[in-house]
C-alpha cells in the first residue's frame, strides 16, 4: 500500500469512527423490521449460511482490492472483478431468502446482479442506503474523465461527484462483464467499462454487515482489510439529515 493510500485510508477509517450508534449497519441501510422473515431452524440455517458464504468472497474480493498493482489489469478486470460479482450475487440471494424466496425463485434470477439487486431493494430504505455510500466514499476523489463525461452530457461536477458514487450504476457496470457474456470469467477482446472497486465494496459491506447484526453473525472487515473490531462503530455511513 503506498502512503498516499494509507492516507487516505486513515481518513476513512477516521470517518467510520466518527460517531456511534445501537444497530449501526442495519441502520444505516435501513434494513426492513421483518428481515429476517425465518420459518424454521432450517431456513434459519440456511440464511447464516449464505451470509457466511458471502462474507468469504466479500474477503476474497477485498483482499485481492489491497493488494493490488495498478499495472495489473487482467488481475483487476479478471480475478478480481469475477469475485466481487460473485459475493455480491451472494449478498443479494442471501436478503431475498430472508425476505421469502424460496430456491426455485432465487434461480430464476441467474447471475444476473442487475435484477438481483432490483428485487433486493424492497428490503431496505434505497434513498438511506444510497446516501450513506455517497457520504462514506468522499476519501475518494472523483476521476477526471468520469467528470468529463458528466459534464458532456450538459452535468455539473458537482452532479457528476455525486452521480459517479451512486452504488446501482456500479452494479450495472459490474453485471455487464460478470453475467452474460461472462467478460469476468473468460478472456474477451474489445473495449469495456468497469466499475470502481471501492464504491462496490463499500456498498456491499454495508449490507452485507446488515444482514449479519440481524442474524447475530460477526462483522466482516471494511474495505483495505481492517479487521471487523475496527468498524463495528461505524457512524460515519449513517446518513447525514442536516
Amino acid at each position: 500500500m503506498t502512503l498516499i493510500e494509507l492516507g487516505a485510508t486513515q481518513l476513512i477509517m477516521s470517518a467510520l469512527l466518527s460517531l456511534t450508534f445501537d444497530d449501526p449497519f442495519a441502520e444505516i441501510a435501513a434494513l426492513r423490521d421483518e428481515w429476517p422473515r425465518v420459518t424454521s431452524n432450517e431456513h434459519l440455517d440456511d440464511l447464516i449460511g449464505r451470509a457466511r458464504w458471502a462474507s468469504s468472497y466479500w474477503y476474497a474480493a477485498n483482499h485481492l482490492y489491497a493488494a493490488r498493482d495498478v499495472e495489473d489489469f487482467i488481475m483487476f478486470s479478471g480475478p478480481f472483478m469475477q469475485n466481487c460479482g460473485l459475493a455480491c450475487e451472494l449478498i443479494f440471494k442471501c436478503l431475498l431468502a430472508g425476505a421469502g424466496h424460496a430456491y426455485p425463485s432465487l434461480r430464476k434470477f441467474g447471475h444476473s446482479l442487475s435484477e438481483l439487486y432490483s428485487e433486493a431493494e424492497s428490503q431496505f430504505d434505497i434513498s438511506r442506503f444510497l446516501l450513506a455510500v455517497v457520504q462514506a466514499s468522499s476519501a475518494i476523489a472523483l476521476p477526471d474523465e468520469i467528470a468529463d463525461r458528466f459534464m458532456e452530457r450538459g452535468h455539473t461536477r458537482e452532479e457528476a461527484d455525486v452521480g459517479w458514487r451512486v452504488f446501482s450504476q456500479h452494479i450495472y457496470l459490474l453485471d455487464e462483464s460478470y453475467d452474460r457474456p461472462f467478460r469476468a470469467r473468460y478472456l474477451s477482446a474489445g473495449p469495456i467499462a468497469l466499475p470502481e472497486p471501492f464504491i462496490l465494496l463499500l456498498g456491499s459491506l454495508i449490507l452485507l454487515n446488515a444482514m449479519n447484526e440481524r442474524l447475530q453473525l460477526p462483522l466482516i472487515g471494511t474495505v483495505y482489510g481492517f479487521p471487523s473490531e475496527r468498524v463495528t462503530d461505524a457512524g460515519s455511513l449513517k446518513p447525514d439529515q442536516s
